[in-house]
């Protein structure tokens, strides 16, 4: 009884301190239903999709209106935040697979292992750990690279990149 309380409590802490984040996680539901054909969601952005003029443009001339559809039914929630998700990779040029990659596999695995948001900050998941301050001391990366990497990474998070 008491470990069932325990586990419950631990949950209902864990629960709260964990900033709100969309209502799905946006990697795992690529991993899940496009990664197949498509590979990792990133490298997709980037090699079939543009930014023309702030429109993420791809081959169909309604990019959102088609991730509603492509092997579908998505929700237009999903296929809003989909569309947001590959616009801020696109954005990002592949930095995190330029800078980061080599010792950390993706940005997704990273997040889902080993942070968590705690009242709106990112923080180590088992450390603790302020990321912002972590990050100006890690991998070379000057204050400018530590900023980027810590808002992709809380976006990430959240569910929102």
């Amino acid at each position: 009884m008491a470990v069932v309380l325990a586990a419950g409590l631990l949950t209902s802490i864990l629960g709260a301190a964990k900033a709100p984040a969309e209502s799905v996680d946006l990697h795992r539901l690529f991993e899940q239903r496009c990664q197949s054909c498509h590979g990792h969601a990133g490298d997709f952005a980037r090699e079939h999709l543009s930014i023309v003029d702030g429109v993420l443009r791809g081959r169909t001339p309604n990019l959102r209106r088609f991730l509603e559809r492509h092997h579908g039914p998505r929700t237009a929630a999903e296929a809003d935040a989909l569309y947001r998700m590959f616009f801020r990779q696109v954005e990002a040029g592949g930095r995190f697979k330029q800078r980061c990659a080599i010792c950390h596999d993706s940005a997704a695995n990273l997040a889902r292992d080993r942070l968590i948001v705690v009242d709106g900050t990112l923080r180590g998941r088992y450390t603790g750990r302020d990321i912002r301050a972590f990050l100006l001391d890690h991998g070379r990366l000057d204050a400018k690279d530590a900023a980027f990497f810590y808002d992709a990474l809380l976006q990430v998070t959240l569910g929102r990149r």
